[in-house]
């Protein structure tokens, strides 16, 4: 388990989250795979630091005995005021921060072209999003972005 550091249990339970899927946890705690990815050069990015600090707490996580004290994890993802000042965070808010920036850490696309949203006047469902798909792609391109990131369509 991770030790709660005060108002921490957030991050815990995210965690906890990411650390059980097997195939996110695999790709972290095998190091060489993440390594060979971190895209130090992406000015969204971090470079490399959030990825390294995520990859640490996981392979803890499943190689210790231990509970933990996630420190050094806590510490490089403090890019928001609202996690500086400890304040009540929640657990999906805390999950997006922390996929974004293992997305951005790892993302392969160097340039990331400027890209419009395409207009959906009178278009076709499928035609708007296979444009909308391939604009991201332009964009984004890594193993979180791949692995949690998609396409849905709301309908009220």
């Amino acid at each position: 388990g991770i030790y709660n550091m005060g108002n921490t249990c957030y991050m815990n339970s995210a965690m906890q989250c990411l650390a059980n899927i097997r195939l996110f946890n695999h790709y972290y705690v095998d190091q060489e795979i993440h390594k060979s990815q971190i895209n130090r050069n992406n000015v969204l990015g971090y470079k490399g630091k959030r990825v390294g600090a995520f990859a640490s707490i996981i392979s803890q996580m499943w190689n210790s005995k231990q509970v933990l004290v996630p420190k050094g994890f806590s510490t490089s993802c403090r890019a928001s005021t609202r996690t500086l000042e400890d304040l009540q965070q929640d657990t999906v808010e805390y999950l997006n921060f922390i996929l974004d920036g293992l997305h951005e850490d790892t993302n392969m696309r160097v340039e990331k072209p400027y890209i419009e949203n395409p207009d959906s006047r009178d278009r076709d469902m499928i035609e708007l999003a296979l444009e909308s798909w391939s604009n991201s792609l332009s964009r984004d391109w890594s193993f979180a972005f791949f692995m949690f990131y998609g396409q849905m369509k709301s309908t009220l």
